[in-house]
């Protein structure tokens, strides 16, 4: 028996022809079709899987946080309050948290803080900081988020 005859059905077609290509075929579509679902998905969806602008219930506004959660005056920390205005008129809202025992010379650490909240849940932070390494911070907000 020859090579090519076991690779043959009785219809006188072979089994790669008739039954191997198509199924394969045929996955390969299904594959190609989910593959472009998911990535259509993941590209209409990006925003909300990258940036999380709220926690849980936690307000946009730091004025509106839990005590100890509001302003560097809950620390006794002396702070400026600045509004950043932006190219297109929106306003960035930022505290200075002004180190008491400094200088002119005294080093400013610029503080963005991570995704979703505001500035006010990252005064624990800001605070140690501003303790531990004696300098001033500067927090900026997200646009769109603080007072």
């Amino acid at each position: 028996m020859s090579d090519t005859a076991t690779l043959s059905n009785n219809d006188g077609g072979s089994i790669l022809s008739n039954w191997i290509i198509p199924i394969l075929w045929k996955s390969g579509t299904v594959i190609v079709g989910l593959t472009a679902i998911i990535a259509g998905l993941l590209y209409k969806k990006q925003n909300s899987l990258l940036y999380f602008p709220e926690i849980g219930g936690i307000p946009r506004r730091s004025r509106n946080n839990p005590r100890r959660y509001r302003s560097p005056q809950e620390y006794d920390i002396p702070f400026e309050e600045h509004f950043i205005v932006c190219e297109d008129g929106v306003s960035i809202h930022a505290w200075l948290l002004k180190y008491s025992g400094g200088d002119k010379n005294t080093p400013v650490i610029l503080f963005f803080h991570g995704n979703a909240g505001n500035i006010g849940l990252r005064l624990p932070n800001a605070v140690a900081m501003y303790n531990h390494l004696k300098c001033h911070i500067l927090l900026v907000e997200y646009r769109g988020y603080g007072d």
